[in-house]
């Protein structure tokens, strides 16, 4: 099974699949599709045309409003059958825009298996979701089923990263939407709020902020049914649907409809309309009549509850499993069944997997328990099954995931940096050079043999060291930065005006504020296009920087942005995880990202001192160095762009060094040839002496005297 999904899951193969399965429904559409609306909605939808309100019982010719079911699907076919065209034309619109919805919410459904899963397992696990046959089937069907899912798995991905920045808002708001179509949904988003703030009582705020934007957004309905019924009304099924499911011939799909019994429930409809009627409160007739079948069905279960409680175990296994007394047409077909059985039984595996797991997903066993519990309470449908397959799916995740299990008392991401590369947009061929380890030094070095211009894309350290060392080398050598200068992100404009000269004095032709459009790779050269101009060269260089090793980390529920987020102590949102190097993000103490070898030892010995319960290392300030050509940088502190600058010549020709404050607080001091500079640069940080503009200023002061 591994093999088979390593092999082929991957990224183009889900594309072609994705297309093939949209042609495919089109098909189903064609041959398969329904022609006409069902009776409730098609009824609501039309009193919606013909009146502008939502009605479904005309009594003695009066339209009475309707709370049958949440409004949202019946808008939606609203829209279609408005327009000016034929029912069957609009039918088919309606058809094919669930085919892309559909479609749409297997990729939101990827979204949120690559939080647990490898990219492959995630692919594989979306396709499973995507042809499940009653999945795959009902697209070309009139229901609301396939909004539904798009809504609830919608809910399900920002559910999961619900405190991340602002996907409160889009949680909210899917809440909402899902509310509008599905009715058991509004309890389960009050029971989501509450379950958030158990998980972390900060989220108050956020909470909060949810709960009034859902509430802000259902309230147009909200507002309609006040009006009509005096009272605040999501949906009123809940006690007919309660009672075809608890009643003395309720079986499991609450078929209750045989020629007696639905006899004796138009008499015992027929007596709630004639009380009504002199009562003058014909508007309430769904209230009562829901009401009605409540209280039938809890004196049932009363009377009777071992009968139920039976009952409700037997309609809880058939819909897990499989549904033998289904009246579904095609049901039994071994193509439908058979996998339902599977996919079931694996998830089941799967679940007892992830609960005896040290990482248990609890938003998710959350979601599974109140579904395995509501459901079963009325009566089971073989589509109901939807509702709960995204989390079946994900479970069967777990059980396919490597059984391997290595126990431990401390983990460390040392996972490092990776270079960042061109998109495939700008760059017309698959071969990108860029340096980083040895292997990339081998791969150069043999390239560079038949070569003698070179690009170099980007002006940080990485692509001005390798531009010194080619222009050692006699290489003809051209830099192009996008920013209006080289450097500009670490360092000072005045040793960015410093470097570019030396460069220029050494023969490196430097293009700066431009941005590389395109790099096309001929037979044996490339021609380079930027915003201002074309040129050929022959051998392309990427030096634009690096990126964080975070996917490893981003598949856990440990904190991500740019860099593995973490602490002081180094350590990462999940106790007892850690990170160091370039792929940890102190914000604690730095606020960016560090790439530097200072950098990788500080945050090891920080980390190793904590596990052993060593002394932790006093805070340092980043330093750094960079060689080329004949000049030495050396540079201690975190350079900000807003800073002020001030220069001082050393003692030795050729040594300069530059002090960058904010105020008087300095930020950063970059020497040039400067040892002693760079020296007392780093003890004035590591001692925390206050130094002033005017000190730095005075020629006449002796560095030295700074630190006494």
């Amino acid at each position: 099974m591994h093999i088979m999904i390593n092999t082929l899951f991957n990224s183009k193969n889900f594309k072609k699949i994705l297309i093939f399965s949209f042609i495919l429904k089109l098909l189903i559409i064609f041959y398969f599709g329904e022609n006409e609306i069902p009776h409730e909605w098609q009824t609501i939808t039309q009193n919606l045309i013909n009146n502008s309100s939502l009605t479904y019982y005309i009594i003695d010719s009066q339209n009475i409003p309707t709370v049958y079911m949440p409004p949202l699907y019946n808008f939606y076919s609203y829209l279609f059958l408005k327009l000016q065209i034929q029912k069957s034309l609009a039918i088919e619109l309606i058809l094919l825009s669930q085919v892309f919805i559909s479609t749409l919410t297997v990729f939101i459904f990827l979204k949120s298996l690559k939080f647990f899963f490898s990219k492959k397992l995630s692919y594989f696990l979306a396709l499973v979701y995507l042809f499940y046959p009653l999945n795959f089937y009902s697209s070309s069907q009139i229901s609301s089923i396939t909004l539904q899912s798009f809504f609830f798995i919608s809910f399900i991905y920002y559910f999961f990263i619900f405190s991340k920045k602002k996907n409160f808002i889009f949680f909210a708001i899917f809440s909402g939407l899902s509310i509008l179509i599905r009715g058991e949904f509004y309890l389960l988003f009050f029971l989501s709020l509450l379950f958030l703030f158990y998980e972390n009582t900060k989220n108050i705020k956020k909470i909060l902020f949810s709960f009034l934007i859902c509430i802000l957004l259902i309230s147009p309905y909200i507002y309609r049914n006040l009006i009509h019924f005096d009272q605040i009304i999501i949906t009123k099924s809940f006690g007919y649907n309660l009672w075809r499911g608890n009643n003395i011939y309720a079986d499991v799909n609450g078929n209750t409809f045989n020629d007696k019994k639905y006899k004796n429930m138009l008499e015992e409809k027929q007596l709630i309309i004639n009380e009504l009627k002199k009562e003058k409160k014909l508007k309430y007739f769904e209230i009562y009549y829901d009401d009605y079948f409540k209280k039938k069905a809890f004196n049932n279960i009363k009377n009777e509850p071992s009968k139920y409680i039976y009952l409700y175990v037997k309609k809880l296994l058939y819909f897990l499993f499989f549904n033998p007394e289904s009246t579904y047409q095609n049901y039994f077909n071994p193509l439908v069944f058979i996998p339902e059985i599977i996919i079931s039984t694996l998830s089941f595996f799967g679940l007892v997997r992830n609960l005896s797991s040290k990482d248990r997903n609890y938003k998710l066993f959350f979601i599974i328990m109140f579904y395995l519990m509501i459901i079963p309470i009325f009566f089971v449908l073989p589509r109901y099954k939807l509702f709960i397959l995204p989390i079946l799916i994900i479970y069967l995740g777990y059980f396919l995931k490597s059984n391997q299990r290595i126990p431990y008392d401390y983990i460390v991401f040392a996972t490092g940096a990776k270079p960042k590369m061109l998109p495939e947009m700008v760059l017309q061929n698959k071969i990108q050079l860029a340096l980083r380890d040895f292997s990339d030094i081998k791969k150069i070095t043999k390239l560079l043999k038949s070569k003698k211009n070179i690009t170099i894309i980007g002006a940080g350290y990485i692509g001005l060291e390798l531009a010194s060392s080619l222009r050692k080398n006699d290489f003809e050598v051209t830099i192009i930065e996008a920013s209006d200068r080289i450097l500009k992100r670490v360092a000072s404009k005045e040793l960015s005006e410093f470097f570019s000269r030396l460069h220029s004095e050494n023969g490196v032709k430097i293009i700066c504020n431009e941005n590389l459009e395109k790099v096309i790779q001929k037979d044996n050269f490339f021609q380079i296009i930027t915003t201002k101009r074309k040129f050929d060269t022959d051998l392309v260089l990427v030096g634009i920087g690096v990126k964080p090793e975070i996917d490893l980390a981003k598949k856990t529920s440990i904190d991500c942005e740019n860099g593995i987020l973490v602490d002081e102590k180094y350590e990462t949102s999940t106790k007892n995880i850690f990170a160091i190097g370039d792929c940890a993000l102190n914000k604690t103490e730095y606020g960016v990202l560090i790439e530097s070898i200072h950098h990788a030892q500080f945050s090891a010995s920080r980390v190793s001192s904590y596990i052993l319960g060593l002394q932790k290392p006093k805070y340092e300030e980043p330093w750094f160095w960079s060689d080329q050509f004949n000049i030495k940088l050396q540079s201690v502190g975190l350079y900000e762009q807003k800073s002020t600058t001030i220069y001082r010549a050393g003692k030795r020709e050729g040594s300069h060094s530059w002090w960058s404050f904010i105020g008087d607080h300095l930020k950063c001091v970059e020497a040039v040839n400067d040892v002693q500079a760079f020296s007392i640069a780093k003890m004035i940080f590591e001692k925390k002496v206050s130094v002033s503009q005017k000190e730095i200023k005075n020629k006449e002061l002796n560095l030295k005297e700074l630190i006494k």
